[in-house]
């Protein structure tokens, strides 16, 4: 399955380590206090008897929170692009994190 089909909270192996996905883009390794960042498309094993969490109402505080994290991240990674792919991909960004903010009723 694709990482971007594990709810969050739910349990999965990538290349032989155990983590639990804590945001639509980040995962923490068991025994670990970082996160990593994994792609969307990134193959992964969900662990065995793992059922996905719960779903609840959003929390619209928590989630504009996750993608001002991913933000920074990602920002870091933009600066290593040339100005016309960075142009191109902050807009994106910018495009997504708007579509976030009308769907939470922002």
């Amino acid at each position: 399955m694709k990482f971007h089909q594990l709810a969050i909270g739910q349990r999965f192996i990538l290349n032989g380590t155990r983590y639990t996905k804590t945001s639509p883009l980040l995962a923490r390794a068991d025994g670990d206090t970082g996160q990593k960042l994994i792609a969307r498309h990134s193959d992964v094993e969900a662990e065995a008897g793992d059922a996905p969490a719960p779903r609840g109402p959003v929390d619209a505080e928590a989630a504009v929170r996750i993608v001002e994290e991913c933000r920074a991240t990602l920002e870091g990674w933009l600066a290593q692009l040339d100005a016309d792919a960075r142009r191109q991909a902050s807009a994106e960004l910018e495009r997504t994190h708007q579509q976030l903010l009308a769907a939470l009723g922002r």
